[in-house]
């Protein structure tokens, strides 16, 4: 099998994936892991109230699940805090980080 030349992509996943041991492995073995750590009470504001997205449905078991994930977070090679800086911000402290 022909070897793909390196490519350089971001893959946004969803909050559970990281937070699978074997997946949270494979992503920071062949990449670089960044968790955007965004306070509970932004997070319940920007779930839709539609049912679209059931295991936030539940306030106290959002709650629980978000507690329950930061553990797993944690492990990722880099934390950006979310409820301190802006968009902008957030881009200007990961791209520092990548180029040291």
């Amino acid at each position: 099998m022909d070897q793909l030349a390196p490519r350089h992509v971001v893959v946004a996943t969803g909050g559970g994936t990281f937070a699978d041991p074997q997946n949270r492995a494979a992503i920071n073995r062949d990449g670089v892991s960044v968790w955007l750590d965004v306070p509970l009470e932004r997070l319940i504001d920007r779930v839709p109230a539609d049912g679209r997205r059931p295991l936030a449905a539940d306030r106290a078991g959002f709650e629980h699940l978000y507690h329950q994930r930061r553990a797993a977070y944690e492990q990722a090679h880099k934390r950006l805090d979310a409820g301190r800086a802006g968009v902008d911000a957030l881009v200007e402290q990961l791209l520092d980080w990548l180029q040291h």
